[in-house]
């Protein structure tokens, strides 16, 4: 079972919508709306009692932050549903968050490591719109957003495409 935790009814009608349209039936999700953040840690507990093997959400803050310190501390994986604000708890050292939005500076880094253990001497960077809609410029739900190429075998222009990178998101 995966438990989603929402802070609005609207958030868990979103939920359950896109589970259905990729085809996970609603009876291996349990639900739960908290309408204050101090309930998070009860409701945590009962869904790992229920013996649900992921959570999601909620994506308000604080509640957010206590839904991964509780997850975390029970060793189930979470899922932020949300970006997170900028928060270092430096005390976590074992986070068992996955963030479904990642920061702009962690997918700069990343391509930038695949751009350089294959050596790639060009690159195109596609992105989707984030209502999963076609993008006014075209009837194509990806765009590019900036085209690198190099002749040299350095990859000196690759600081500029993680600048790039930051600046588009």
């Amino acid at each position: 079972m995966v438990s989603a935790v929402f802070v609005d009814e609207n958030d868990e009608r979103k939920f359950a919508s896109i589970a259905q349209h990729n085809g996970i039936p609603t009876s291996l999700i349990s639900f739960a709306v908290v309408e204050m953040a101090i309930s998070v840690p009860d409701i945590i507990c009962q869904q790992v009692v229920e013996r649900c093997v992921a959570i999601f959400g909620p994506k308000a803050y604080p509640a957010n932050l206590i839904a991964s310190s509780y997850s975390n501390h029970l060793m189930v994986p979470h899922f932020h549903i949300e970006p997170r604000h900028a928060v270092n708890i430096h005390a976590i050292t074992t986070d068992r968050s996955i963030d479904l939005f990642p920061p702009p500076r962690s997918v700069s880094d990343v391509l930038l490591a695949v751009v350089r253990y294959y050596k790639w001497t060009s690159l195109v960077l596609l992105y989707r719109n984030a209502s999963g809609r076609a993008l006014r410029s075209g009837k194509q739900p990806f765009s590019p957003i900036n085209s690198f190429q190099s002749n040299q075998k350095s990859f000196d222009y690759l600081p500029s495409m993680a600048d790039t990178i930051r600046q588009r998101k």
